[in-house]
């Protein structure tokens, strides 16, 4: 690992405050859930409110989309005096919402709640639910985080997560997606907040654990991520000129329980261009009064990163995407200079920018079970490091061998190859055949 390589890590890793795994042995636990004993909960005060990240935070703690909000705390759970944290909040109006419980480090998901899983009080609606008034006034909602070791009784029917007793710290991240037009970017309600509960005597919020960077962090990150800069730099260089979209496992900057992803390979400089048939969505954006409930997915995008950062460069999503006739999208990763032309033609268009290594995901949220061309039905590469690896053995891994035309596949091309691309409107012979996937003879003179 070079040092600019180790550079740019070091400071990303203290953008996201990388913390400590506190090992501790916990006493045995247990919990229930119903009304078998009274209780009287007393709270001295709510948590710390949670760190926002904005959409379209160029910084995220996880790999973000710039039309989705993460908003994350993280607590050390041997401390304070509580048994559950009571989460109160109201359901925004946006496309998705949703809870996830990381370990320590954010590479483990410990518990997770989506949307449609969360019951509202009574009176209220969940507008996540198929047929509900999404525009229903009375929206509010009451989980609970929950130790594991305690004899904690949840409330009949509350949604709730347990924390596990092996944890030192346990971080909590919620995202919402796609809010509506015109709303901000927590679609129009106010953020949550954290009550701690006590069985006994005074209940406190347990500590807020302090964002700090330390070598053995550095460290850390920089041995979990072997498997994934030795990907990325085998297709890098097995690929050329091609775009090969590959699903790796989803095991570092805090994955999303809910979310599957697609990576694919770019170069920092030229254009590249990415065809694939787009799947059903549910289109909430300018306000639809209900969700469907049947859609392929509830919603996906492509953004461009920068690899081994949590740097959003540029993302379109599903509803801003043009698509032709036969259900396909074209999109283009291209300077600003090329941006008005690529629109012009009907393409979709994605600032590419000066990320280092930059790299493509292909998001999708919430697959339908029985859609099987989603990026659920696609193999993982395997999670082994392999220098060795050879263009055979990664084309097995090839997207389009699992769910064909639903894959992204792309070129890559400098930028006078693009222009005379653009202007001889052929958008489709470029990608070639999916066997062959050979380039027109006069892109190839043309790079």
């Amino acid at each position: 690992m070079n040092f600019k390589r180790f550079f740019l890590l070091f400071v990303h890793l203290h953008l996201i405050g990388i913390n400590h795994a506190i090992t501790s042995k916990l006493r045995s636990h247990q919990y229930s859930k119903g009304n078998q004993i009274s209780q009287s909960f007393a709270s001295k005060s709510v948590c710390p409110d949670f760190m926002s990240f904005p959409a379209g935070s160029r910084i995220v703690p996880a790999l973000p989309d710039e039309n989705a909000r993460y908003d994350s705390i993280t607590l050390v759970k041997n401390s304070g005096n509580w048994d559950a944290i009571k989460v109160v909040g109201e359901f925004p109006h946006s496309r998705y919402y949703s809870f996830n419980v990381y370990d320590s480090l954010g590479t483990k998901i410990l518990a997770d709640l989506p949307d449609f899983k969360i019951d509202p009080l009574p009176g209220h609606t969940n507008p996540f639910l198929p047929g509900a008034d999404r525009s229903a006034l009375n929206r509010s909602f009451e989980l609970y985080l929950v130790d594991s070791k305690s004899d904690f009784v949840i409330p009949d029917d509350a949604p709730y997560m347990i924390i596990p007793e092996d944890v030192g710290e346990f971080k909590v991240m919620i995202r919402c997606y796609r809010a509506d037009e015109g709303l901000d970017d927590w679609g129009g309600v106010d953020k949550v907040k954290l009550v701690p509960l006590s069985n006994e005597g005074v209940a406190i919020c347990p500590d807020e654990y302090p964002t700090k960077n330390t070598i053995e962090d550095g460290l850390s990150l920089i041995s979990f991520n072997e498997v994934a800069i030795q990907n990325y730099q085998n297709a890098k260089k097995i690929q050329g000129d091609e775009v090969i979209f590959v699903r790796f496992p989803e095991s570092a900057y805090f994955p999303c329980a809910h979310n599957s992803y697609l990576t694919g390979v770019i170069r920092g400089y030229g254009v590249s261009i990415i065809r694939f048939k787009v799947p059903e969505y549910e289109d909430t954006f300018s306000g639809s009064s209900v969700f469907n409930g049947t859609t392929e997915t509830r919603y996906w995008s492509i953004c461009v990163y920068g690899f081994a950062m949590a740097t959003n460069i540029d993302c379109i999503e599903d509803d801003t995407t043009p698509v032709d006739k036969n259900g396909f999208a074209t999109i283009v990763i291209a300077p600003m200079s090329l941006k008005n032309a690529t629109e012009s033609a009907g393409l979709g268009w994605v600032r590419s920018g000066h990320g280092y290594d930059p790299m493509i995901f292909y998001r999708q949220i919430m697959q339908r079970e029985d859609f099987d061309s989603g990026i659920n039905s696609v193999i993982y590469h395997p999670q082994e490091v392999s220098t060795n690896e050879t263009k055979e053995t990664f084309f097995e891994y090839d997207a389009r061998n699992n769910i064909g035309d639903y894959a992204p596949y792309g070129r890559h091309m400098s930028d006078k190859a693009y222009t005379y691309w653009l202007d001889a409107g052929d958008y489709v012979s470029i990608f070639g055949s999916f066997e062959s996937s050979i380039k027109p003879e006069t892109l190839l003179k043309l790079n």
